[in-house]
C-alpha cells in the first residue's frame, strides 16, 4: 500500500484507490498498469515489445471520504532488444602494400549488424575484441 493509515480507527480504513494520469485529475488511460481498487496493489505489464514509461498519480479515500494522492509515480518497462543479429561479412585478404599504412576494412555506413527496433534499441557503440 502507497500510503499508512495512522488514525483507520478514528476515519476508517482505505478502501477504494485509482490511477489517474500525473496531475491526479484525469484518468489513466495508458493501459500498462492496473490498480487494484480494494487493495492498492497496483501491477504492470511485463510484455510489452517497445517498452513503456508510465508516469501516474495513485489516489485512495478512505471510509470517512478523506482522499490522499501521491502523485509522479514512474514505472518503466525496458524494451525488448533481443533483435541484434549480425550480418554476414565476407573475410577481408590483404596484400602486403609498402606505400600504405593502412586500408578501409569495412566501411562505416556497411550493415554489420541487422537492428529490427534501432529506434527503441539504438547500437550506441562498437568495438573490436
Amino acid at each position: 500500500m502507497f500510503f499508512t493509515n495512522t488514525h483507520a480507527t478514528l476515519c476508517g480504513l482505505i478502501h477504494t484507490c485509482e490511477l489517474k494520469a500525473a496531475g491526479c485529475t484525469d484518468a489513466y488511460t495508458a493501459a500498462n498498469l492496473v490498480i487494484d481498487a480494494t487493495t492498492g496493489e497496483v501491477t504492470g505489464k511485463k510484455n510489452v515489445d517497445a517498452g513503456y514509461v508510465d508516469t501516474v498519480c495513485v489516489k485512495c479515500a478512505n471510509t470517512a471520504g478523506s482522499t490522499v494522492t501521491f502523485d509522479n509515480w514512474t514505472v518503466t518497462q525496458k524494451p525488448n532488444c533481443e533483435t541484434l543479429t549480425a550480418n554476414t561479412m565476407t573475410a577481408k585478404d590483404y596484400a602486403y602494400d609498402t606505400t600504405a599504412t593502412t586500408t578501409i576494412v569495412y566501411a562505416a555506413n556497411a550493415n554489420i549488424f541487422a537492428n529490427s527496433k534501432s529506434s527503441a534499441c539504438p547500437i550506441l557503440s562498437c568495438t573490436l575484441t
